[in-house]
């Protein structure tokens, strides 16, 4: 096969992998398919290697292919708590003072990726991780961008109570604030998600158990690829 015919092949592989729940193998084979794809592909691959990795619990293994982010992140448990307040009280500051700029959607993607990775076996870090993506998100221009992360932040927000679910609501009026009515498809999915969650958290309902299918097959159509539902 030419080098033409093999990244999609091995994209299609690791696909077909993936929805086997064969985890580790598409990992596998999205870091192979990296080692002979263009610098800006291969990032977007390594990512998603990584974040199939420290999902199934291969934490050596995601780390390796994105060694450089976990270099200022704690080893200890004390050490993590305490810049996770820092990245949260930085967020909180970074929303009222909100400027756009050029982002760079590699790193994006990469923190992305081992925030919704390491959701699965290590929430402490993967919050830290979580806040950095949006952290840096919110500095684009782009406002789809900014509302997709903003509803996943009001998931965040709405786990920590009464008051916390309050501000989640917050959260989402500001993801959809620039759309004047007409949400995007995939943002109206990751928000009727994000409802769903916050819901559950008060009160678990069979009716919030038929959203979140819902959600599931927008996205398992949509071939969006988000993990995190």
């Amino acid at each position: 096969l030419s080098r033409a015919d093999e990244v999609p092949l091995g994209l299609r592989s690791a696909d077909a992998l993936r929805r086997a729940g064969r985890s580790v193998d598409a990992a596998d084979e999205l870091a192979r398919v990296a080692e002979t794809s263009a610098r800006t592909e291969a990032e977007r691959l390594r990512a998603d290697a990584a974040r199939l990795y420290l999902a199934a619990g291969e934490m050596d293994r995601g780390r390796r292919l994105l060694e450089p982010l976990f270099a200022n992140v704690p080893r200890t448990e004390l050490g993590a708590k305490l810049v996770l307040v820092r990245e949260r009280v930085a967020l909180r500051i970074e929303r009222l003072f909100e400027r756009r700029s050029e982002i760079d959607r590699a790193r994006l993607s990469a923190l992305q990726a081992v925030a919704e990775g390491l959701g699965m076996t290590d929430n402490l870090r993967g919050a830290i991780f979580h806040t950095r993506a949006v952290r840096l998100g919110l500095r684009s221009s782009d406002a789809l961008l900014r509302g997709e992360l903003l509803a996943i932040e009001s998931i965040f927000a709405g786990a920590s109570g009464r008051k916390g679910r309050r501000r989640a609501r917050k959260v989402i009026a500001d993801a959809i604030a620039p759309f004047d009515g007409q949400v995007p498809p995939r943002l109206a999915a990751l928000i009727d998600s994000a409802n769903a969650v916050n819901e559950r958290c008060q009160r678990p309902s069979h009716a919030n158990l038929a959203r979140f299918e819902r959600c599931e097959s927008f996205f398992e159509t949509s071939g969006a690829g988000d993990t995190w539902i």
